[in-house]
């Protein structure tokens, strides 16, 4: 028997009334997301202390939900209350640190020793026969090593065995000097920056290597290359598998296929300050005119598909700017810190008593681990 209209009329009540109750948390999910967003901070709360020695000698980073502290000593990773989980000593004269997911790696800096951790300590120990010049990892323990002789540049791929996988040279007088390499989260894909003088003037080569499967049928697995003025100091591969290079000039946004495209070209309207970014974002400080046509220090903000997140002009100065992993930007002059969301909105500020050498984020919503020059302390935001 077909339905009437007054029953098919009672269905599609029925339906709204479902929709409804959902559509109500929906907005009000939104509101209170808005409501976040747009709060702003001006004190803390201490929720926890605990005394460091000589904090200012070392380097500090979040590893899960621990805190490892770095310098020419050893290494020694804590808990948010810094009670030691484990502690590593080496010497080195330039410790650099790298995490990728559950692997860590501090390299000696044009030194020939590279530590490979997790958070049970130190698995493995890798000694080079030549100065290293950058070293990476993946989140599956590939490690990438690019090392530097007189006249010819070295580029090392070891397994999570710590067994060389492959090998290449980059010889200076044909190809460039190599300054900077990446390699991906899966490990099939490295990226190499390439510096060459052209006609009198610095150029810059990028260059995708792919040791996956599409990559065995290409000349040296070379899987994409690019070649741009200036320098290229850094590169990395980040959320989603995209890849990015850092230039004195302008910053490239790649996709995230075997053959990466350019997917944006960032470039201000002056010499980039500093620049800096995390696995999801990159920004830039320069000097650029406002609608006044007044030159103002600037800070802008994109995500890594392209999308522009902010632009504004900031009149505190700072001596250090980079972003979180919770995706805030920090300017800090040393006791002033004032955070920036990724909508742009000052989150924070706020001058505190000691200078702070550091702020990372306690993985719960606004706490943070402060590290001052005898102390590191829990602080919420209030």
């Amino acid at each position: 028997m077909s339905e009437t209209i007054e029953e098919k009329g009672t269905k599609k009540r029925k339906k709204r009334h479902i929709i409804a109750p959902v559509a109500i948390i929906l907005l009000i999910a939104a509101a209170l997301y808005i409501a976040a967003s747009l709060r702003r901070y001006k004190s803390t709360e201490t929720v926890s202390s605990a005394k460091i020695v000589n904090a200012s000698q070392s380097q500090y980073l979040r590893f899960g939900k621990d805190i490892l502290r770095y310098n020419g000593d050893g290494a020694i990773l804590a808990d948010e209350s810094m009670n030691t989980l484990w502690n590593e000593t080496y010497e080195m004269s330039d410790p650099r640190a790298v995490l990728s997911g559950k692997y860590l790696i501090i390299y000696d800096k044009k030194g020939s020793k590279i530590k490979v951790m997790t958070k049970k300590g130190i698995i493995r120990e890798i000694t080079t026969n030549m100065p290293v010049v950058s070293c990476d990892v993946s989140g599956n323990g590939v490690i990438s090593v690019l090392m530097q002789d007189e006249n010819t540049g070295h580029l090392m791929l070891y397994g999570s065995n710590g067994k060389v996988i492959a090998s290449g040279e980059i010889h200076l007088n044909n190809k460039g000097y190599p300054v900077a390499q990446a390699i991906s989260q899966d490990g099939r894909r490295v990226m190499l920056s390439i510096l060459t003088v052209k006609n009198g003037s610095l150029k810059t080569t990028i260059d995708f290597y792919n040791f996956g499967k599409s990559g065995r049928t290409r000349i040296d697995n070379v899987s994409k290359e690019y070649t741009y003025d200036g320098v290229f100091p850094e590169v990395d591969f980040v959320k989603g598998g995209r890849a990015l290079a850092i230039g004195d000039k302008k910053i490239v946004l790649y996709d995230s296929s075997d053959s990466p495209k350019e997917k944006k070209i960032i470039k201000p309207g002056n010499k980039m300050k500093s620049v800096f970014h995390n696995d999801s974002y990159v920004g830039y400080a320069a000097d650029e005119k406002d609608d006044d046509n007044e030159l103002k220090n600037t800070i802008e903000l994109y995500s890594v598909n392209g999308m522009r997140c902010f632009k504004k002009p900031v009149d505190m100065t700072y001596d250090s700017l980079y972003i979180m992993d919770d995706n805030e930007v920090v300017l800090s002059d040393g006791r002033t810190v004032t955070m920036y969301n990724r909508f742009g909105v000052k989150h924070f500020s706020y001058t505190f008593k000691n200078t702070v050498y550091k702020i990372i984020p306690r993985g719960k919503a606004n706490e943070y681990m402060i590290i001052t020059q005898d102390s590191a302390e829990g602080i919420r935001l209030r």
